[in-house]
């Protein structure tokens, strides 16, 4: 079975005077059989421990999941990543 070639591209965003950490990773997995023609997108956002001393390590916060969840509908709802083969 062959795969498609993967790009993956660096970035360092920042929002204001705010530094972001942004990771990417992929893995190639089989597509659910109800839709063997799409691929998932996951998302998680991680505040980490050294960007505020009220984050604790290892707990996600609801400004986490709010984040999350925004970008999930971003991307997802515009169509900006397709994930049909």
């Amino acid at each position: 079975q062959q795969f498609g070639e993967v790009e993956v591209t660096f970035t360092s965003p920042s929002a204001g005077q705010t530094r972001v950490l942004a990771v990417v990773t992929g893995e190639v997995v089989t597509p659910h059989k109800s839709r063997p023609n799409e691929g998932t997108l996951f998302f998680n956002v991680e505040l980490g421990a050294m960007a505020s001393p009220t984050f604790e390590a290892g707990r996600q916060r609801p400004q986490a999941a709010t984040i999350t969840n925004f970008i999930e509908r971003l991307l997802k709802g515009s169509r900006a990543v397709d994930t049909e083969a």
